[in-house]
């Protein structure tokens, strides 16, 4: 667990819950660019197929 943990704070900026769906905001750094400038990329995804697509491990 400390390890998920250790991952999930050095590579998630934050988790954003609405009513319909998630939102995660990464933080990502590219070696290939100048002085390894870090971004931050979205990811959504709709409550629905989340939960059925986890429902058996929550």
């Amino acid at each position: 667990m400390p390890e998920c943990k250790k991952f999930i704070q050095n590579y998630v900026d934050k988790v954003i819950i609405f009513k319909d769906h998630v939102e995660v905001i990464f933080n990502v750094v590219f070696t290939i660019l100048k002085d390894y400038e870090a971004y931050k990329i979205k990811s959504s995804a709709n409550k629905t197929t989340l939960l059925r697509r986890y429902k058996n491990i929550a």
